[in-house]
């Protein structure tokens, strides 16, 4: 978000809004006193009396990859991250004031997807790459581009290891921080990451088995200063008895699931306020290893329908990749409409590459009185011949209400 976007949020669309006075970046060590074994933890209270914009944040992370065996790697070693230096996430927790905001699951997959389908192509080729972001056109290393790319962003091998900095935006911990788009002040943040150290990696066969061992991390964050007319205005409303900010965001609920064949599968029994719905099956050969790639789905469905409380959602099963696609693209950035925008993943690449399977259930006057409403959710399809891991990313409407005067007033419902 651009600073205008963040002053506008506050000051309730004012017109001719300028740049923040002033950003400087402040660096929150971890709390992990050497230990990276486990989840990295960063507690932001000391600097709670200052307006963060915590959306625009990152975590640095410098370690290196290593071979875990005898054989050590090599200058000439085919081996990098998977694509988004996210892909070292298993899941991520958000705490604001003791409350649970957020906690993400499988990240190296939900954040894939949402970057395919909201970054632009622009976006994708340029700024993104500086997150490790680079689509795959293969499942392996050989002839993958996007391996290739990541590879190079890797530092200058130093005798059997290749060293890194990894730099992941908060957008791509939580969507609470992918949709906020406003600055915080006087509430405490705290954020744990958990980390996945093996099989965020993609090598050749003939690379040996290695490892990510990570030396040290910080969060980053921009500590900003509003122009001196809203500054007053901004610190008059903190004297206040209330000083409200609401946020709507879309949690990420992540359902995993081993299925062959004839699915007709209850998802979740009760999910609240669905918005959309994505579907991806990867064959159970491909998933969770160091020689292939989770994200990278070309699996057909056929016979695809969802169904809410026991009705399906569309009147006929879906069999073909035109109609599918029709669907897909109502989940883009702008429902796919925007000729300058849109999304970075073409047509060819969702057939061949990320065949992702996307369904907007906004659309329902159950939800027109209670955007919030319960609903039963199943799945049914037909799966090619073998076993799947089939993962459903469920985005569900979500609220958080903060008060900058009165931090006990915070609800997330």
């Amino acid at each position: 978000m651009g600073d205008s976007n963040d002053i506008e949020r506050i000051f309730q669309h004012e017109l001719k809004l300028p740049k923040y006075q002033a950003k400087r970046w402040i660096m929150v060590p971890d709390s992990n006193k050497g230990d990276y074994n486990s989840a990295l933890r960063f507690d932001c209270k000391e600097h709670k009396d200052k307006l963060v914009a915590y959306h625009n944040g990152y975590i640095k992370i410098i370690g290196y990859i290593k071979s875990t065996n005898a054989t050590d790697l090599q200058d000439t070693s085919n081996i990098a991250l998977k694509n988004g230096y996210y892909s070292i996430v298993e899941d991520c927790k958000v705490n604001i004031e003791n409350t649970e905001i957020d906690h993400t699951m499988h990240n190296y997959i939900t954040m894939t997807v949402l970057n395919l389908f909201e970054y632009s192509n622009d976006y994708g080729i340029s700024i993104a790459e500086s997150y490790g972001f680079a689509k795959d056109n293969k499942n392996e290393v050989a002839d993958n581009n996007g391996h290739k790319k990541r590879k190079e962003f890797l530092g200058a091998f130093a005798t059997d290891k290749f060293p890194f900095t990894l730099k992941i935006p908060t957008a791509h911990l939580s969507t609470f921080f992918r949709r906020l788009d406003f600055p915080l002040i006087n509430h405490t943040v705290e954020i744990s990451v958990r980390t996945r150290l093996t099989n965020c990696l993609l090598r050749a066969g003939a690379v040996p088995a290695s490892k990510v061992t990570i030396e040290r991390t910080e969060l980053v964050l921009p500590v900003v200063e509003l122009p001196s007319p809203y500054q007053v205005k901004f610190y008059n409303k903190l004297k206040d008895k209330s000083f409200l900010m609401t946020l709507d965001w879309d949690k990420l609920w992540v359902y995993q699931y081993a299925l062959s064949r004839q699915v007709n599968l209850e998802v979740s029994s009760s999910v609240y306020g669905i918005n959309r719905l994505y579907v991806l099956a990867v064959s159970t050969d491909n998933w969770d290893k160091q020689t292939t790639v989770e994200t990278f789905v070309n699996t057909t469905l056929s016979n695809v329908n969802v169904i809410l409380d026991g009705e399906q959602f569309y009147q006929q099963n879906i069999n073909d990749d035109e109609l599918a696609y029709e669907l897909v693209k109502e989940c883009f950035n702008n429902g796919g409409m925007d000729n300058d925008k849109g999304t970075c993943l073409t047509y060819l690449e969702w057939k061949t590459c990320y065949k992702i399977y996307a369904f907007d259930l906004s659309r329902q006057k159950a939800l027109e009185a209670d955007s919030r409403k319960a609903q039963s959710l199943r799945f049914s399809c037909t799966l090619p011949d073998g076993n799947y891991n089939v993962i459903f990313i469920v985005c569900c409407n979500k609220q958080t209400k903060l008060d900058f005067c009165n931090t006990y007033n915070l609800k997330n419902i």
